[in-house]
């Protein structure tokens, strides 16, 4: 708007100079010409400031992204269901979306076709790629079937974003200390075909309760 408004002000500033000028001998050319000048300069200078404020990190904008929780209503949630699912990643989509659907649950997608709900938020530092994360967490299968609990065993996990599986590391990003949520991740960015030993069964969708305790 400021630069706009500098346009139109530089507009008025030439168009008074050409038409006072031509009585320049005028006691008030000079002290019209002088505060014109002055304001356009400030006003031009208010502008290249606060662009350059406006401009924000590419990594600082993907956290404040993942920071806006855009739930989704049931209609939403159902959009990204297959009718005659294809494969695993389509047949995972479909059997949390039929998890998510049941339990009535509120989540939000992430691209990466995680789906993350939020318990409850944090006001401490955010969970960043390249920092450590210690963080309680519980996990267990749709059948309710759980494999691990770090509340239980009263160890929270430190950790790096890079170090855990996939479905974690878009899961964790973008939440600070404090955040409680669940993770609902498809078996593609968990343990996939493999599966873990006996502990998850090959192309099984993981949840995860999530607590952030540390970000730093």
């Amino acid at each position: 708007m400021l630069d706009r408004l500098c346009l139109a002000l530089f507009g008025t500033y030439r168009l008074i100079l050409r038409v006072v000028g031509l009585s320049s001998k005028s006691i008030y050319f000079n002290q019209t010409v002088f505060m014109l000048r002055n304001t356009l300069y400030f006003l031009c200078l208010l502008t290249v400031v606060l662009s350059c404020k406006s401009e924000t990190n590419p990594a600082d904008q993907t956290n404040s992204e993942a920071r806006v929780f855009e739930n989704l209503s049931e209609i939403e949630l159902y959009q990204n269901y297959s009718a005659a699912p294809q494969d695993q990643r389509q047949i995972d989509q479909n059997a949390i979306i039929d998890y998510l659907a049941e339990n009535g649950l509120t989540v939000h997608r992430l691209p990466s076709g995680v789906y993350r709900s939020i318990d409850s938020l944090g006001q401490g530092e955010e969970v960043l790629y390249n920092k450590p994360v210690t963080i309680h967490y519980r996990g267990y299968t749709l059948n309710g079937q759980e494999f691990d609990n770090s509340f239980k065993k009263g160890r929270p996990m430190r950790t790096k974003l890079s170090e855990v599986i996939d479905g974690w590391r878009r899961g964790l990003l973008g939440l600070r200390e404090g955040d409680k949520a669940h993770l609902y991740i498809p078996s593609q960015q968990a343990y996939g075909e493999q599966g873990l030993l006996d502990i998850i069964e090959p192309n099984e969708v993981l949840i995860f309760e999530v607590e952030v305790l540390k970000a730093r």
